[in-house]
């Protein structure tokens, strides 16, 4: 998704593992990312969970 000077990126995360896994927002983070957020922190074998972004075009790297 985009709009005007940021960029909204969904990702789509499947654990194919045969055990849970733990996710960390730091994993995704890029240039320009102002707000990360996972929908769950947890991923059970074959579960799925999202990561939401928003990245601002032209910021810096903080």
């Amino acid at each position: 998704f985009k709009g005007g000077l940021l960029t909204g990126i969904v990702y789509a995360i499947q654990n194919f593992n045969g055990h849970s896994i733990t996710l960390h927002p730091k994993t995704f983070y890029q240039r320009g990312m102002v707000a990360g957020a996972l929908t769950k922190e947890q991923l059970a074998s074959g579960e799925v969970g999202y990561f939401y972004a928003l990245i601002q075009e032209g910021a810096s790297d903080v």
